[in-house]
């Protein structure tokens, strides 16, 4: 069966969604990936900390017996003994968990959205079936936001924001308007601007 006709302004709306959606997925994808370093980062140095600051094998180095190496032996062993009692209470592995979940799901999200661009930039059309791959995409978008934090980081957001904006400009888009002028311009002229 033929794909219905669609208007050019049924189009340009279709493409603004599908865009849009594309730019919140690699935004989202790179937010969610940024954290989940972060809080890996911190519960991997916070283990190591307890684990040297609680060792009495590495307690007994010589090292440490020596006037500033005891002091630096005390503030670690205070320091380990207090991140042993305050870790549990961050929560680190669910939120670990939380955060790969989303970052895992909005990679694979970016991936479909952008080979939905890349079809729709390579075909300079929108078809039914393309719509159909949006609208799939669109249902998991909404499924992953609902688990998104409730208070992002804003500095975080408009630093991975200033980089989809780098990646994605305008001009990396197909526009049927734009497609419209050049063949206008050609026709006038002759030749192609």
């Amino acid at each position: 069966m033929e794909d219905p006709v669609l208007t050019q302004s049924q189009i340009i709306a279709h493409l603004g969604r599908i865009y849009d959606r594309l730019k919140s997925a690699c935004l989202n994808k790179k937010y969610y990936g940024e954290k989940l370093y972060r809080y890996q980062q911190i519960d991997l140095w916070s283990t190591i900390v307890m684990a040297v600051g609680t060792s009495a094998a590495i307690g007994a180095w010589s090292i440490w017996h020596q006037p500033g190496g005891r002091n630096f032996w005390t503030i670690l062993a205070s320091v380990a003994t207090l991140a042993s009692l305050i870790k549990p209470f961050f929560g680190f592995p669910k939120k670990i968990e939380r955060l790969t979940r989303l970052q895992s799901g909005y990679m694979r999200l970016y991936h479909d959205l952008y080979k939905l661009v890349e079809d729709i930039r390579s075909s300079e059309c929108v078809t039914k079936k393309m719509l159909d791959m949006f609208d799939a995409a669109d249902t998991r978008y909404r499924e992953f936001a609902v688990d998104d934090d409730l208070k992002k980081s804003k500095r975080l957001a408009n630093r991975c924001e200033e980089e989809v904006r780098r990646e994605f400009p305008n001009t990396f888009f197909w526009n049927p308007l734009l497609k419209t002028a050049r063949l206008k311009e050609t026709k006038r002229d002759g030749l192609p601007k």
